[in-house]
């Protein structure tokens, strides 16, 4: 699980206990886990630029290495998959289109070569752009992870 992972899981788990112990009949009493959010923002937002800017510094190295895409395979948060290069790093992803990750897979099961072509960060977060042919196509990287 990466780091990104855990302070989400942490953010749910918080939440999660937070409404269990909420009187169902008071809704104006006070919240005993509010205090929560406030320290946690900071924990959050440092996990989430750490696990970027080490995903952003691996992925730049595959490029260098014009390392291609070798696996993809499930991630634990719907709509995501791990992306694994040749060089052994792998990274979360998401696709702004349903489908889109799925056909990816297909390629690079048919050994098609899916190449890193474009690295961008931004303040929405850390996007790359794969070739699969003359087709691009823009990912949004949540984070690095380890290969199963």
């Amino acid at each position: 699980m990466g780091l990104s992972e855990v302070g989400a899981a942490l953010a749910a788990h918080v939440k999660g206990v937070r409404e269990s112990l909420r009187p169902e009949q008071d809704q104006h009493s006070e919240d005993p886990f509010s205090h929560w959010d406030a320290s946690l923002a900071p924990f959050d937002v440092e996990i989430s630029d750490g696990a970027l800017s080490l995903a952003q510094a691996k992925l730049e190295t595959v490029g260098r290495r014009n390392s291609p895409v070798r696996s993809m395979s499930a991630a634990p948060i719907h709509g995501t998959a791990r992306m694994g290069f040749g060089d052994g790093t792998v990274v979360i992803v998401r696709a702004p289109h349903p489908g889109d990750l799925g056909w990816v897979a297909i390629q690079v099961a048919r050994r098609v070569r899916v190449q890193l072509s474009g690295l961008e960060r931004d303040r929405r977060g850390l996007f790359i752009t794969v070739r699969i042919g003359s087709r691009r196509l823009l990912l949004e990287v949540l984070g690095p992870d380890q290969s199963d």
